[in-house]
């Protein structure tokens, strides 16, 4: 911009017919081009403000008016002509102003397209680009004209220039860097529009990340973690006479359906399910699905507990209309009220949970509130689970270990992590009275990583005295699995005890890696990334498909005991052929195969003969602390040993 004000006065110049040929100083014709270049640089600055007012424009239009003034005249001056050129005053004077106004002007114009909110059309930025430039030419003409330059005068410049070159030159140079500036306009134009589209498709794609980890997927519902953040708000605004209702809704029978007629059908059965209780539920409650086929509802605003078991009656009768392919559904209800049944979110949900139980239990499709007297094992969950909250605060859980040993030569393989309570009252817990309690209160979490702590510690302690300690398997239930911070917390684990990847082997059920499938082929995947081994738990009680073992990055497969069992002498051939199958087939997929549950000879026998890998169950040894534990790993190192000298 800057050279093409400038290039227009020297232009001009040239197009004056003239007894003399000019001559120009250099120094100064640089100076006349950057005092133009400081007018330019105000022009932008002040039209890029955020806000400008009328006064501000004319304050403004002053130091550049004096500098497009001063390239003018230091652009005359190069011309060192004798006699000096002479101003009119009255010309003079008049441009001068014309020019001030065309400044001011320009700069209010400059100023609203920058901040007008709608696009600017082509033409429009066309028709003011004209108006400015024709507006400044004419006032140049009429500077032109005030000036008197004599007959007799002679250019004593340093540096005579032809004026023909000399505007060829000027003006090919100018188009030359007009040209350079309107490419860079326009290749900023285009990597901003790419910026600003890779801008809005990251900000799509977090979007839908964080709607993904809040909402579940198949019926676009809020998932567990946000019912849960949504619960405690509620909670903690209620107003006096008020209170809220949870409602635990569990369709019965859910599974046999799936199994039945396919998970296609389940997943259309839920979508409806889920619309109907939206369509219950309105604005002024909250609706979530916090597993396969169970959703939690949350009343506010709560006066009249029957008004709630009414909804709750009202809710089961719609849910039964809905009907597909001869498959109806039914659902158990159970309702907690806070404050009265719990005073907090872990013990509200829990008591509500409780609550579907008992109507589970008396016969399902039926509504029960909570009540302390719903049985001794119910009333005894919140006096477990707060004894395990502080258990769990105050280390009293220990890990046993039962070891695996290899079908082929009897030597130790590992061990599977076993998580035992050591009650100061009620002494050496099994994980049967206090297990389903910590994952239905939300303890799970706190209680499996203490596990994870705990097992990397003592295998660091283990190795740190020269022992070989072959992987040890850790359960992950299903509330771990669905933690954002499970590969942050293990990987950590590792970290912290100076421990390899390949120390550690993850168990999961084969029904948990079903029914969340996709966060469980997400999760599995990047824990496979790191390096630890994933085996997949109880297989054959679930859905027994070896097709997603394809998909499922399982390196271990653990055979059901409920198949071991079936291999005792006189057992039909067909239950070996199966076992025999689930070895062979796995083996092909490159995944070793554990045998849980081997209590006799003859099972010992017969899977070591299918090929199987690995053997645990009471017949090779129990669950045991882990000082036993390291009394195998020192048998285990001395036969090494011996087979290493003979």
């Amino acid at each position: 911009m800057a050279t093409g004000i400038w290039a227009t006065h020297f232009v001009s110049m040239m197009a004056l017919e003239l007894p003399f040929v000019l001559g120009h100083e250099i120094d100064l014709v640089l100076m006349s081009w950057l005092a133009g270049l400081v007018a330019t640089l105000i022009v932008f600055y002040v039209a890029s403000r955020p806000t400008l007012s009328a006064l501000a424009i004319l304050g403004a239009a002053i130091p550049v008016w004096a500098s497009a003034s001063l390239l003018f005249y230091l652009g005359n001056l190069s011309l060192q002509l004798t006699p000096a050129i002479v101003y009119r005053p009255l010309p003079t004077a008049t441009t001068a102003l014309a020019f001030y106004l065309l400044v001011a002007g320009s700069l209010w114009i400059a100023y609203r397209l920058t901040t007008i909110d709608r696009p600017i059309s082509a033409a429009a930025n066309a028709l003011v680009s004209v108006g400015i430039g024709v507006g400044l030419a004419l006032c140049h003409h009429f500077a032109l004209v005030s000036m008197v330059i004599s007959d007799q005068a002679t250019s004593t410049a340093s540096v005579a220039v032809d004026p023909f070159w000399l505007s060829l030159l000027v003006s090919s140079c100018t188009l030359f860097i007009i040209s350079l500036g309107v490419f860079a306009a326009l290749l900023d134009r285009q990597l901003d529009k790419q910026t600003a589209d890779l801008v809005e498709s990251l900000r799509s794609a977090n979007a839908q990340l964080r709607y993904s980890s809040r909402y579940d997927a198949l019926t676009e519902l809020p998932n567990r973690t946000t019912v849960y953040e949504r619960i405690r708000a509620a909670t903690a605004q209620v107003a006096p006479g008020e209170g809220c209702a949870l409602l635990y809704i569990d369709l019965d029978g859910f599974k046999l359906i799936n199994d039945s007629l396919g998970h296609g059908l389940g997943d259309r059965l839920l979508q409806r399910t889920s619309t109907a209780l939206r369509e219950l539920a309105g604005d002024q409650h909250t609706l979530g699905r916090i597993g396969g086929d169970e959703f939690l509802l949350l009343m506010e605003h709560v006066t009249d507990s029957d008004l709630v078991e009414a909804f709750a009656e009202h809710a089961i009768a719609e849910l039964a209309r809905i009907s597909e392919h001869g498959a109806t559904l039914s659902a158990s209800i159970g309702i907690a009220l806070y404050p009265a049944d719990a005073d907090d979110v872990t013990t509200l949900v829990t008591a509500a949970d409780l609550a579907m139980y008992t109507a589970k239990r008396a016969g399902k499709n039926r509504v029960r509130r909570y009540l302390p007297s719903m049985g001794i094992k119910q009333a005894d969950a919140f006096q477990i689970q707060e004894e395990l909250r502080a258990g769990i605060d105050n280390n009293e859980l220990v890990v046993y270990y039962q070891p695996k040993y290899r079908a082929g030569d009897g030597g130790l393989a590992g061990a599977e992590a076993l998580v035992r309570w050591q009650h100061p009252r009620r002494g050496l817990v099994s994980p049967g009275l206090f297990i389903e309690v910590a994952e239905r209160s939300g303890l799970i979490n706190d209680l499996e990583l203490n596990v994870i702590d705990q097992v990397c510690r003592q295998i660091r302690s283990w190795r740190a005295a020269g022992l070989k300690v072959p992987p040890v398997s850790i359960n992950l239930s299903v509330a771990r699995l669905l933690d954002d911070r499970l590969i942050d917390q293990i990987a950590g684990a590792l970290a912290r005890h100076s421990l390899t990847p390949d120390s550690l082997i993850l168990e999961i059920t084969e029904t948990l890696a079903m029914e969340e499938f996709e966060t469980a082929t997400r999760v599995l995947r990047q824990l496979s990334e790191l390096g630890i081994r994933i085996a997949l738990d109880d297989f054959g009680t679930g859905y027994s498909s070896l097709s997603y073992l394809q998909k499922l990055p399982i390196d271990q497969l653990k055979v059901d005991r409920s198949f071991t069992a079936n291999l005792n002498e006189g057992s039909t051939s067909a239950h070996r052929e199966i076992v025999k199958l689930i070895i062979n087939l796995s083996h092909v997929l490159g995944i070793t195969v554990v045998a849980e549950g081997v209590e006799t000879a003859a099972q010992q026998s017969y899977l070591t003969l299918a090929g199987c890998d690995e053997l645990q169950g009471y017949l090779l040894d129990k669950p045991m602390p882990a000082s036993d534990y390291e009394l195998r790993l020192l048998q285990a190192s001395n036969h090494a040993t011996q087979a290493s000298l003979a």
